[in-house]
């Protein structure tokens, strides 16, 4: 009895630093008040070339999202919302995988779905410097 509620919590403790981390990101970005316009600009990418990399005003959006102001976190970035969903619904995962075994994706599939996400950030970026320069 005693090995089998030693092997029940160890998932749940496996689990624990990338839930606290989830949950520690999303209230900062709950807490933070991101300005429209930053006073500093932090990319290296756009201090170099004057032009948004694919992630430029990410930080921003999710915190106007955390706030559920979805309007402004689009202006500052269309992917936002999807990041918001991954980075919310990940301690969920985490949390139910601790408490029953789920199927995990392929290493395979894990890599399609990272190529995608690249994909999808690489042809936003590209897009908006696209129509920055025209």
């Amino acid at each position: 009895m005693g090995s089998r509620r030693a092997r029940s919590s160890k998932p749940f403790a496996a689990a624990l630093p990338g839930l606290l981390v989830c949950f520690a990101a999303l209230l900062l970005f709950r807490l933070l008040e991101a300005p429209a316009e930053p006073q500093r600009r932090l990319c290296g990418f756009l201090t170099l070339t004057g032009l948004p990399c694919p992630l430029c005003g990410m930080i921003r959006a999710l915190c106007a999202l955390a706030k559920g102001r979805w309007g402004d976190a689009i202006r500052f970035h269309a992917l936002s919302p999807l990041v918001f969903a991954i980075l919310a619904g990940a301690p969920l995962t985490l949390a139910v995988r601790a408490i029953a075994p789920l199927p995990r994706l392929s290493e395979a599939a894990r890599a399609r779905c990272l190529l995608v996400l690249a994909g999808l950030f690489l042809a936003y970026g590209a897009g908006r410097i696209a129509a920055l320069t025209l």
